[in-house]
């Protein structure tokens, strides 16, 4: 499968919750669009996800002993809701079929590449960053594998 002009449409922002620091709520509505095809496919499909303003969700979720290398808050905070929302609503794609895990997990890289190349100028801090989204993308890869699929086998690939 291959993603391409992955993109946030509209103005991503988010507002603590007082009393909760391990999650936030979207402060507008937003999209997600982006254009995809499977292997063999001459075809693109396109795609717009909407995301509700005051949606909750929890950033990065990473364990413990990694927060201080993946912070649940910064660049890929609309990255990890895109994730987050089509993981937890599976919605229906333009062929029909409901997204995949693998689908959602490759939009998760995407998006995290697309923000680490707008709002990082380069240097150092742009290799950073693309290395962690590398990273990022898979242990959501190796842990939904162990984690999810159990849970759902419609939603396994």
């Amino acid at each position: 499968m291959r993603l391409r002009n992955v993109r946030i449409e509209g103005d991503f922002d988010s507002i603590p919750i007082p009393g909760d620091d391990e999650h936030r709520l979207t402060a507008r509505a937003v999209w997600i669009a982006w254009e995809w095809r499977t292997d063999g496919d001459d075809a693109w499909r396109s795609e717009r996800l909407m995301i509700p303003d005051h949606t909750r969700w929890d950033g990065a979720s990473r364990p413990g002993i990694v927060g201080w290398l993946v912070p649940r808050w910064g660049v890929f905070s609309a990255a990890s809701l895109g994730h987050d929302y089509a993981f937890r609503h599976r919605p229906f794609l333009s062929n029909g079929q409901r997204i995949s895990r693998k689908h959602t997990d490759l939009l998760f890289l995407a998006l995290m590449r697309r923000l680490a190349s707008e709002r990082v100028t380069g240097g150092w801090k742009a290799a950073a960053q693309l290395w962690l989204a590398e990273v990022m993308y898979r242990a959501v890869r190796w842990f939904g594998e162990s984690t999810w699929d159990k849970h759902d086998a419609e939603f396994a690939s």
